[in-house]
C-alpha cells in the first residue's frame, strides 16, 4: 500500500472513491470496446465469407461467360452463312470462315481491319451496302481482286446481303451482315429464261411452218402458171400479190404475239389510214372472189395511234373474213364518228358468222373454228386495241356474218 496525496479541499477517503469509480468506468468501457471489436471482427470474418461467395460465383459467371463465348464463335464459324459483325467506323470485330468463303477472302484474312479492307482484298466494296438497312444482293467475279486474276471459265457469284444495324449499342457492336449464295438460285433463273426463250423460238418456228406451209406452195403453183401462161400474167401477179401480203401477215402475227415492246404512236390520220389499209388487203379478197367495200375514210378525224399496228388489225380481220366467207359474199370497212371524242372502225362480213358458244374464245390465242389455224390473228388484233387503249368487240348471227368492232378517241 502507499499513501495518495491529500488534495486540496478533499479528504484522502473521497479521493479514493472517486479514483475507484474510474476504475469502474474504464473497465466497463473496455468491456465494451472488446465487444465491440468481437462484434466487428465476426462482421469483417462474415463480410470475407461474403466477398469470397461472391468471388466464386463471379469467377464461375465469367468462365460461364467465356464459355458461352467460346461456343457462340464456334456456332457463327460454322454456320452455313456469312456473317460479318461491325462496330465503330465499320470495324469488322468478327468474320466467319463462310463469310470468307463468299467473299473469296484468304484464310489467313482476320477480324481486326475494316471494310475498306475487305474491299481491297477482294472485289466487292460492302461499305454502301452495309450502310442499307433490309436486304440487297450484288454479283461478283472470284479471283478478280488485287492480288489474283480471275480464272477465265470462273463463274460469278451472286450474295445475297441482310444487313441489320442494333439499336442498343453497349456491347460495341454496330451492324450485323448476313451473306448468303444466292449463285444456284440465279443461275436456275437464268436457266428458265434461256429455257423459255428456246421454247418461244420452237413455238414460232412450229408456228410459222405450220401457217407458211400452204401459201407457200400456192405461191409456187401460181409461178408456174406465170411461166406457162403469160398471157394471163395480171391475174397470177395478183395471186401472187395477195399471197405474199398473206404471208407477211402470219409473219408478223407470229412476231406481234411473241414479241415485246409497244407500238410507237403518232397522231394520224385515221381516215388516210384505213384506205391505205384497205387498199394493201384488197388483193385477197380479190383472190377470194369477195367483193370489198370501204366507207368513211373521208373522215378528217386525227387519232394517235401505229398506222402499222392498225394495218395489221385490218389485215387479220379481212383474212378471218376471207375464210368464214364463200365467193360472191362481200366484205365491209367502215368508219363511223360515233360522237365529238370519238370514231368507230368496223370489219363486217356476209360469211358464216359465229356460234354464240364460241364468241368468248373468239380472241383467245391458240383457239380457231377449224382447229387447224394458230389462232393467232384474232389475239394479236386485241393486243393492238389494248395498246391503243380500246378493245375489240365482235357480234355475229350465224349463217348472216361476223361484224368486228373497235372504238377510237379523236385527238
Amino acid at each position: 500500500m502507499f499513501d495518495l496525496p491529500e488534495l486540496p479541499g478533499r479528504s484522502a477517503s473521497e479521493e479514493a472513491l472517486l479514483l475507484a469509480d474510474a476504475f469502474s468506468d474504464f473497465i466497463h468501457a473496455s468491456e465494451k470496446l472488446e465487444g465491440s471489436y468481437r462484434d466487428l471482427q465476426a462482421e469483417v470474418a462474415q463480410l470475407g465469407s461474403e466477398l469470397a461467395a461472391r468471388n466464386r460465383a463471379l469467377e464461375a459467371s465469367l468462365r460461364e461467360n467465356e464459355a458461352m463465348r467460346l461456343a457462340l464463335v464456334e456456332i457463327v464459324d460454322s454456320m452455313p452463312c456469312g456473317v460479318l459483325v461491325l462496330g465503330e467506323n465499320e470495324r469488322v470485330l468478327r468474320i466467319n470462315p463462310e463469310a470468307k468463303r463468299l467473299l473469296d477472302l484468304p484464310e489467313e484474312q482476320d477480324a481486326c481491319g475494316d471494310l475498306a479492307g475487305i474491299a481491297a482484298a477482294t472485289s466487292v466494296d460492302l461499305r454502301p451496302l452495309a450502310a442499307l438497312e433490309g436486304k440487297s444482293e450484288f454479283s461478283f467475279l472470284p479471283g478478280s481482286g488485287e492480288t489474283a486474276a480471275p480464272h477465265p471459265e470462273q463463274a460469278r457469284r451472286w450474295v445475297e446481303l441482310r444487313a441489320r444495324r442494333l439499336a442498343g449499342q453497349g456491347s460495341g457492336v454496330h451492324t450485323i451482315l448476313i451473306l448468303g449464295d444466292v449463285s444456284a438460285h440465279k443461275q436456275a433463273e437464268q436457266d428458265r429464261e434461256a429455257g423459255r426463250r428456246a421454247l418461244a423460238l420452237a413455238e414460232v418456228a412450229a408456228t410459222l411452218a405450220h401457217e407458211m406451209r400452204n401459201p407457200l406452195g400456192s405461191l409456187e403453183l401460181f409461178l408456174r402458171l406465170l411461166e406457162g401462161e403469160p398471157a394471163r400474167s395480171s391475174q397470177w401477179l395478183g395471186h401472187l400479190r395477195a399471197g405474199l401480203r398473206a404471208l407477211a401477215g402470219t409473219v408478223n402475227n407470229v412476231l406481234s404475239f411473241h414479241g415485246i415492246g409497244f407500238p410507237h404512236m403518232r397522231a394520224l390520220r385515221l381516215g388516210r389510214a384505213i384506205e391505205a389499209a384497205a387498199e394493201f388487203v384488197r388483193p385477197i379478197t380479190e383472190q377470194a372472189g369477195l367483193l370489198l367495200s370501204v366507207r368513211g375514210t373521208d373522215l378528217e378525224g386525227t387519232v394517235m395511234a401505229n398506222e402499222t399496228a392498225l394495218q395489221q388489225v385490218l389485215l387479220n380481220l379481212v383474212t378471218n373474213a376471207v375464210r368464214h366467207t364463200g365467193a360472191g359474199g362481200g366484205v365491209t370497212i367502215a368508219l363511223t364518228q360515233t360522237d365529238a371524242t370519238h370514231v368507230l372502225l368496223e370489219v363486217s362480213d356476209t360469211g358464216l358468222g359465229i356460234a354464240p358458244e364460241h364468241l368468248r374464245d373468239v380472241f383467245r390465242a391458240g383457239w380457231s373454228a377449224s382447229g387447224e389455224r394458230s389462232g393467232l390473228g384474232l389475239a394479236v388484233c386485241q393486243r393492238i386495241a389494248a395498246q391503243h387503249g380500246t378493245e375489240l368487240r365482235v357480234a355475229s348471227v350465224p349463217g348472216h356474218g361476223t361484224r368486228f368492232s373497235m372504238e377510237l378517241p379523236l385527238l
